[in-house]
């Protein structure tokens, strides 16, 4: 009798264990989207960009042979507030903007455009998410080089005073063409609807 026990207890602390790391990983994953840096305390993030579902749908202008970038649209984002007190619910708000950048050859990342900013109300019990969004560019068209999309994640404290912001940049992108002229965006791509 002890040895069935014992047997299904392993089980059960198995599972448990192997339930724990999941959700621990779902609770803070960030899905190939790589977080550059942060500052002060953040919330859990969770992106979906994976070289099968790109995080990031590149957008272009124009006619067959000279299509221009025109812009990015990005896939929807969940947060979580921080907990900051095991013993209540915490609430703040979380921010979001999106920045294009550009790379010229090997040269930095440029900032080119920044998003203005929406806020949701998040907590540190369930996800919130941020609707997918775009951010369009109406600069110079035949710039040549590379571009990115930044993700800015400002979380606040209960003042409206910045507690941590957090800077990711999308590993995956596909475009909305059909792959007459190459692809301008960084990283890994594929056709629309491939």
């Amino acid at each position: 009798m002890s040895r069935s026990i014992t047997r299904h207890g392993r089980r059960a602390l198995g599972a448990l264990a192997f339930s724990a790391a999941f959700v621990s990983l779902a609770g803070s994953s960030s899905f190939a989207a790589t977080l550059q840096h942060h500052t002060g305390r953040i919330g859990n993030t969770q992106f979906k960009d994976t070289p099968s579902k790109p995080g990031a749908t590149c957008t272009y202008e124009g006619a067959a042979g000279t299509f221009y970038f025109n812009g990015m649209k990005l896939r929807a984002i969940k947060v979580g507030y921080p907990d900051q007190n095991d013993h209540h619910y915490d609430v703040g708000k979380v921010g979001y903007k999106i920045q294009l950048q550009h790379q010229s050859g090997s040269g930095p990342w440029t900032n080119m455009v920044t998003s203005p900013e929406v806020k949701l109300t998040a907590n540190d019990e369930t996800w919130v998410k941020f609707p997918a969004r775009t951010q369009n560019w109406n600069g110079p068209t035949a710039m040549g080089g590379k571009w990115r999309a930044e993700v800015i994640l400002p979380w606040y404290d209960y003042d409206n005073s910045v507690m941590g912001t957090g800077y990711w940049t999308i590993d995956n992108y596909e475009h909305d063409y059909n792959g007459s002229v190459g692809s301008v965006c960084k990283g890994k791509w594929s056709h629309f609807g491939a």
